[in-house]
C-alpha cells in the first residue's frame, strides 16, 4: 500500500470514528435522560401531561410545550426551576435529585434534539439508576 493510500485510509477511519462518536451521547446526557424519565416525564413528556398542558397555555405554541422538544433551555434555567419549583411544579431537594444528577438533567434538557433522541435510546438499556433501586421506589 502506498503512503498516500495509507494516509487516505487512516483519514477515512478517523473521520468515521469521529462521526460515530459525535452521534453517541455522553454518559452524563444518558444519565440525564434516565433522570428525566424517572422524575419529569409524568408531567412534562409530550401529550396531555399536566406540565406540558400548562406550558402550552403559558407560551401559546411559541415554543414546544414538551420539555424534551425544547431547544431554548439552558443549565441555569433548568437548575433554578428544579430547585425552586414554579407555579404548580414542586421544588426538588438535593436528597431527591443530587447536585450531580441535576447537572446531568441540565445537560440532557439543554442538549440538541438529536442528542436527546440518542440519549433516550441509550437510556433504555441497562440502568445504574434502576440497578441501584432508585427507579421503582415510591417517590
Amino acid at each position: 500500500m502506498s503512503g498516500c493510500s495509507a494516509a487516505i485510509l487512516i483519514a477515512l477511519v478517523s473521520f468515521g470514528r469521529a462521526a460515530f462518536a459525535a452521534q453517541m451521547p455522553s454518559s452524563q446526557i444518558v444519565q440525564g435522560a434516565r433522570l428525566f424519565q424517572y422524575w419529569c416525564e409524568d408531567c412534562h413528556a409530550a401529550g396531555e401531561r399536566p406540565g406540558t398542558v400548562a406550558l402550552q397555555r403559558r407560551y401559546g405554541g411559541s415554543v414546544p410545550a414538551a420539555l424534551e422538544e425544547r431547544t431554548d433551555l439552558n443549565d441555569a434555567l433548568v437548575s433554578f426551576v428544579v430547585r425552586n419549583g414554579k407555579s404548580f411544579m414542586p421544588f426538588f431537594r438535593e436528597t431527591e435529585i443530587s447536585d450531580e444528577e441535576l447537572v446531568a438533567l441540565d445537560r440532557y434538557l439543554s442538549s440538541n434534539t438529536n442528542s436527546k433522541a440518542a440519549a433516550r435510546r441509550a437510556a433504555a438499556g441497562p440502568s445504574p439508576i434502576r440497578d441501584k433501586g432508585i427507579i421503582g421506589r415510591s417517590r
